[in-house]
């Protein structure tokens, strides 16, 4: 499970970082319309963990799913995937959905973070014949620097304690293809009653988090002081 534990993790922070910073960035730009799409960008941090994992099954259901009944309509499939029957698609989906309900909150650090970046500074970036890419390369992505760490560290620990959405979304299933470590502290300490082991599990799963957020904070003093 620590093998799943780790991928699901990765997965977990790959997506949610990279679409919290681009909805950032759109978000930071004057577009019609710029209020209410903030406003419906953070609907899915108000959704509690347990709704979000029913809400997710259900688009994924084999005989009833939304996702099914919508691309057989669109013809792209010809009958019903059974989309959680696989352990690693399963693992992918509860990624997914984890990672849906945390792209908010770092969306929302994020455009601080982007608001509090000089204007004066892009100014200098164009009139000095930088591009989009360049001025993203060499004047936003450093004074986002900390915040990325500062999210990604927040997504370990999300990532890592991640349970009442797996056991709502697919119970652990199949076979134990979505069993990461959060979940196998509760098959041992409520389903097979091995209080000791799930201690044990429970503990690496402290250290595990305490080491790599550790890790991740390090890096920020470090750059800090080289700064």
């Amino acid at each position: 499970s620590l093998g799943r534990t780790f991928y699901f993790a990765a997965l977990t922070i790959v997506l949610s970082t990279g679409f919290a910073l681009a909805l950032a960035l759109i978000l930071n730009e004057q577009f019609p319309g710029r209020r209410p799409v903030r406003v419906l960008v953070m609907l899915p941090w108000a959704v509690a963990p347990v709704v979000s994992g029913v809400l997710w099954r259900y688009i994924f259901q084999s005989n009833y799913g939304l996702l099914n009944a919508l691309l057989y309509q669109l013809g792209v499939i010809k009958s019903y995937v059974v989309w959680l029957d696989k352990p690693t698609l399963a693992l992918s989906i509860a990624a997914i959905a984890t990672a849906w309900k945390t792209i908010p909150f770092l969306t929302l650090i994020m455009l601080a973070a982007l608001q509090s970046i000089p204007e004066s500074l892009f100014r200098a970036a164009r009139m000095d014949g930088a591009g989009l890419w360049a001025r993203f390369r060499f004047v936003t992505l450093p004074h986002l620097r900390n915040i990325l760490i500062f999210a990604v560290v927040l997504q370990i620990i999300v990532s890592l304690q991640t349970f009442d959405l797996i056991f709502t979304l697919t119970r652990g299933g199949p076979g134990q293809g979505t069993v990461v470590l959060s979940f196998l502290v509760y098959i041992n300490a409520f389903e097979r009653l091995s209080l000791g082991k799930a201690s044990a599990l429970a503990l690496l799963l402290a250290i595990l988090i305490m080491v790599m957020g550790s890790l991740s904070l390090l890096s920020i003093q470090t750059r800090r002081q080289k700064g």
